[in-house]
């Protein structure tokens, strides 16, 4: 599953020239980008497949994916936790108010889900759940009705 996810590209060690060889080449790119507390980030954005890759200094940081249908990994959040385990944590998501991030840090992963459904995913190298949240997490502001 994990395979499928990152298609290949690994970070902390996949350059922008491997995400060309695999992905293609970007709709967009974009400089000086912050995700979560970094910055200084160069965000590259795919239309097929959804999603956006950010580099600094020439290495993958995040892989941030919008996985469609017809995937090759399971879409429903709970074929995610019998794959990975228990999550470190449940967190609100900036997707909306009823979504939720599902992190496992040490495998370096996210799954954001609404009524059970995936429908985000990050990579990133592994670490601890207190570093993703200080570092890569953007918390939600409070939504309204």
């Amino acid at each position: 599953m994990i395979s499928n996810v990152s298609q290949g590209l690994a970070p902390g060690t996949a350059t922008p020239a491997d995400a060309r060889a695999v992905l293609g080449n970007p709709e967009r790119i974009a400089q000086n980008v912050v995700y979560g507390a970094v910055d200084r980030l160069e965000m590259h954005t795919y239309d097929t497949p959804q999603g956006s890759l950010f580099f600094r200094d020439g290495k993958l940081v995040v892989f941030v994916l919008v996985p469609k249908p017809d995937s090759e990994f399971p879409l429903q959040i709970k074929a995610w936790e019998e794959a990975l385990g228990k999550p470190d944590t449940k967190l609100p998501s900036i997707r909306g108010k009823n979504d939720r991030l599902w992190l496992w840090a040490a495998k370096g992963l996210t799954a954001t889900e609404d009524a059970g459904r995936v429908n985000l995913v990050e990579m990133f190298m592994p670490m601890r759940a207190e570093v993703y949240q200080k570092t890569l997490y953007k918390k939600p502001p409070v939504f309204i009705k």
